[in-house]
């Protein structure tokens, strides 16, 4: 079993391997729209903090994407009010 600062590094490391990724997905889920950076930000920051949760060697990338459409979603609509 990895150590926690293994862990960590190998987060750390899934997390900037896949960045330009979820940014695409990001701009795919809101074209044209400004806040790009800051729903890339916000899902950085939920990545982080979830990371206990995620079991190494399943889908990183489609757990990141299911966070990056809940920040989407959530940045859509405090935008809305």
């Amino acid at each position: 079993m990895p150590s926690n600062s293994e862990h960590q590094r190998e987060f750390v490391s899934l997390i900037t391997q896949h960045q330009a990724s979820l940014r695409a997905y990001i701009i795919s889920l809101m074209p044209g729209q400004p806040g790009v950076a800051d729903v890339l930000q916000e899902t950085n920051i939920i990545l982080w903090e979830k990371r206990s949760r995620f079991k190494a060697g399943s889908n990183f990338i489609a757990w990141a994407f299911a966070i990056a459409r809940y920040e989407t979603l959530n940045f859509s609509r405090k935008a809305q009010r």
